[in-house]
């Protein structure tokens, strides 16, 4: 788990350290009164990326999912006064499980923006239209989908692929990230 507090007052800081002392899937960044929550919903991975802090990938025999109960009464316990900005949901590789994103999206209170990180990489047709009709159903004024594109996810995903894919749904973003300090 990481926490980053940035410009709140003491009080709702200590509140926020308390909260989310106990989880290691949950990070959080407060600025200004708006909460930025990123949320790793699992350690399992499709790739086995060298640079992956995480150590996630297919092989990984202790992969956890996010006991996801528990992670929307965590953010029901956000005080009111901190506005939620945006909700992040990364891993491991999120798109591996639909039903336990579409579960835990439609349940998330008072989030103006969500947004899913993935990989891009679909081994199979079969994958790219399970990721296809999830891009459908998450297409919402202001949630997205952020592909990884970087020189580390280069080697494999289909670009060609990717590109037919921005065309089709607005909500996906693939915007190359130079700047290894720019962060999501």
């Amino acid at each position: 788990m990481f926490l980053i507090v940035k410009k709140t007052t003491p009080k709702i800081a200590g509140e926020l350290r308390k909260i989310i002392a106990k989880s290691r899937f949950i990070k959080i960044s407060v600025r200004f009164m708006k909460l930025n929550l990123g949320i790793m919903i699992t350690t399992k991975c499709n790739r086995a990326c060298p640079h992956c802090m995480f150590f996630c990938s297919p092989k990984n025999k202790k992969a956890v999912n996010l006991n996801i109960d528990k992670a929307l009464k965590f953010i029901k316990t956000i005080p009111r006064m901190v506005d939620i900005n945006e909700i992040c949901i990364y891993g491991g590789e999120p798109t591996l499980y639909y039903k336990l994103l579409k579960y835990f999206i439609s349940r998330l209170p008072r989030a103006r923006r969500i947004q899913i990180l993935t990989n891009g990489y679909f081994k199979d047709k079969k994958q790219l239209n399970k990721f296809e009709l999830f891009c459908k159903w998450f297409n919402k004024k202001n949630n997205f989908v952020k592909i990884s594109n970087d020189k580390y996810h280069d080697i494999f995903q289909d670009r060609k692929q990717l590109n037919e894919l921005i065309k089709i749904y607005p909500n996906l973003v693939w915007k190359r990230r130079e700047d290894p300090k720019e962060f999501i």
